[in-house]
């Protein structure tokens, strides 16, 4: 059944998401492709319920969630700047399965 859900998590950020730059605790910056939000969104917690996120996020396909660590700040729009403060899985079975990180303007 997982297998009907493998790829879609990539093709979401591909068509929805735009380039986001990220900068490391430590190392050089570098871009991705991920879906930046500001408007509240629903997630799936822990038990698989839904709750509102009111925060802004950025969700990433699995391979370009193993790149970002907490502490890391994204620039989105490459002005503004925002810096990771948790990640979760959304609870997709999917290989490639989405990971939703809750970000924090950074203001300096």
């Amino acid at each position: 059944m997982t297998s009907l859900f493998n790829g879609m998590a990539s093709l979401a950020s591909d068509i929805l998401g735009g380039v986001v730059t990220v900068v490391p605790a430590v190392g050089a910056s570098f871009t991705v492709q991920a879906i930046f939000r500001e408007d509240p969104i629903e997630v799936l917690d822990g038990d698989g319920g839904g709750m509102l996120q009111m925060v802004p996020t950025l969700s990433a396909p699995k391979a370009v969630a193993a790149l970002l660590s907490i502490g890391d700040e994204v620039q989105p729009d490459g002005a503004r700047r925002f810096q990771i403060v948790n990640g979760q899985p959304n609870g997709s079975p999917a290989d490639d399965a989405e990971r939703v990180f809750e970000l924090e303007e950074v203001f300096s």
